[in-house]
């Protein structure tokens, strides 16, 4: 049993020491995804729809996800009074935009008035894009696939879309959601 505890000493050891760089490494891209989403949120406050861009640049224009089209922002609103932002990924090099309530107010908005017909049409469309989701999702998370696709569908169907279309918004926010589900011990 001896020759057990002292064998596995180095091991553990050099385990610990390959942790730390690793740690820092994370701390790093944290702190540089956090100075980035801080710079394209300085940027996309100067933004207009006309502003001249680059086609297939995806921006936060006027509160509102906005992508390049023929040289100028196409923009589509954020529902329920939530405003667009870019946002650092935690464990990942990286940004993501996303849909977030304005400074200063509570999350999430309450909503005052009943449901209206043009809600049930919301909520078919909502199922059409879960499953859609739900397919992309499974491709690289097949056992997270259900809770990632549920998570995500708590966005407005404009926002889903947007990630349906952009593969690598989508796989930004599959990580980040993957990761608190791994941390919440799922």
């Amino acid at each position: 049993m001896r020759f057990f505890s002292v064998a596995s000493l180095p091991v553990s050891l050099a385990a610990l020491a390959a942790a730390g760089p690793i740690a820092d490494k994370r701390s790093s891209s944290v702190l540089q995804n956090g100075k980035d989403a801080q710079r394209l949120n300085a940027k996309f406050a100067s933004l207009n729809p006309s502003s001249s861009c680059t086609v297939g640049e995806v921006a936060c224009v006027q509160g509102a996800f906005a992508q390049c089209v023929d040289g100028g922002f196409k923009t589509t609103p954020c529902s329920g009074g939530l405003t667009c932002v870019a946002l650092p990924l935690v464990d990942s090099p990286g940004t993501s935009r996303a849909s977030r309530p304005p400074k200063g107010t509570a999350f999430p908005p309450t909503r005052k008035t009943p449901p209206s017909p043009a809600s049930a049409q919301a909520s078919a469309q909502k199922q059409k894009l879960g499953e859609v989701l739900f397919k992309k999702i499974s491709a690289s998370q097949p056992q997270l696939a259900g809770k990632i696709t549920g998570i995500l569908l708590e966005l407005d169907n404009a926002e889903i879309q947007h990630l349906i279309e952009d593969t690598s918004a989508l796989n930004a926010r599959v990580q980040e959601a993957a990761a608190g589900l791994h941390k919440a011990g799922f």
